[in-house]
């Protein structure tokens, strides 16, 4: 038999072990990601349940399915962002289908109407299929590819000064501390994720 403090050892380290795994896990599904939600209806407004909504990257082939609740709505936890494909199938309707770029921290609401008719035919939506005004939630977010960054004028290494330049809504802070400002909330109000966690200078904001 192992001792007992070897085996407590053993305990903890696995424990241990537990721990970061899921909290890697936890990062890696909710950092720089976004939501999808949507309530289905048909072509009278009334709500769709039980509607199998799969979502699929068109940049990893990744497939998530969910259905509705009895109120036709569905809500995606937190995905990467990209561009992703929708597909609706209900019982006695058409299969819906459209185009939906998922952007950082942004939750994109969409109202997807369904015509009678059999599954196998399917109701394409060109474009894409979010509204160009996003009201379902405050947030302000911008997606830069690294070749864009590269090549952006930017005087010096400071992200925020990349921020300044290519997010809207936000604002540089002309005083002692610098720092950006969102919707001309105050510095402090800001707060940087990476990795799934909290980065932000609690007392600048910065």
């Amino acid at each position: 038999m192992k001792p007992l403090n070897e085996k407590l050892y053993s305990l903890l380290a696995a424990a241990l072990l537990l721990v970061v795994c899921s909290f890697s896990a936890f990062a890696q599904t909710t950092s720089g990601g976004g939501t999808l939600q949507g309530t289905v209806r048909d072509e009278s407004g009334a709500a769709i349940p039980n509607a199998t909504v799969k979502i699929t990257s068109l940049g990893t082939g990744a497939v998530s399915t969910f259905v509705t609740t009895s109120a036709g709505l569905f809500v995606t936890p937190t995905v990467n962002i990209g561009q992703y494909k929708v597909r609706i199938e209900a019982t006695g309707m058409k299969a819906w289908e459209g185009e939906v770029r998922i952007e950082t921290a942004r939750e994109i609401s969409i109202e997807p109407v369904m015509k009678v008719g059999e599954v196998t035919e399917t109701v394409v939506i060109e474009g894409n299929i979010a509204p160009l005004i996003n009201v379902a939630d405050p947030a302000v977010g911008s997606t830069l590819d690294a070749t864009r960054i590269k090549e952006l004028p930017i005087n010096g290494r400071n992200i925020n000064a990349l921020l300044e330049d290519t997010v809207p809504g936000l604002e540089a802070i002309i005083d002692v501390n610098g720092g950006v400002r969102a919707a001309g909330l105050m510095s402090y109000s800001t707060d940087y994720i990476q990795d799934g966690a909290s980065s932000k200078n609690r007392e600048f904001g910065g």
